[in-house]
């Protein structure tokens, strides 16, 4: 029975795209987070700012869908950006609106920030080769196309 168990188990983590998907999007945040850490950012911190700064003022809907991030984490991402004066989010407006817009000392630390993740980024691509980047990028697309389809 304990075998069994454990064969089903092995067979679970062998193809779970889940452990596999999440393993690597660890290990990626890592990467572009130790290249961030120097100047007080994190990955998805500068992801934020780079939207922000990339579509204009937004609605903290709009964000999390641009994002493709649960409004719950997204606000947990805005607050330190709020805190250092990087961002702001409006007061509650119309339809209960709030607006995410960037500050000027959130362009200043996008502009650091960029240096930062372009050292990141080549590095990875480096390390994958040209040959590597495209699968990776048309792999991850169907996985999240295929996985938001799937949960409806």
């Amino acid at each position: 029975m304990a075998s069994d168990l454990s064969r089903t188990a092995q067979g679970m983590l062998d193809r779970c795209l889940f452990q596999r998907t999440r393993a690597a999007a660890r290990a990626v945040t890592r990467l572009y987070d130790n290249e961030l850490r120097s100047i007080g950012l994190r990955a998805t911190q500068a992801v934020v700012l780079a939207t922000v700064a990339a579509k204009g003022e937004l609605s903290i809907s709009a964000l999390s869908d641009e994002l493709e991030m649960d409004r719950t984490t997204l606000t947990r991402n805005l607050r330190p950006l709020e805190d250092r004066r990087l961002l702001a989010v409006s007061a509650e407006g119309r339809h209960r609106t709030r607006l995410v817009s960037l500050l000027p000392a959130g362009e200043a630390m996008l502009g650091l920030a960029a240096d930062r993740w372009e050292q990141a980024q080549t590095s990875l691509e480096q390390s994958l080769g040209a040959v590597g980047v495209a699968p990776v990028r048309k792999a991850i697309a169907a996985i999240t196309k295929s996985a938001s389809r799937a949960a409806g």
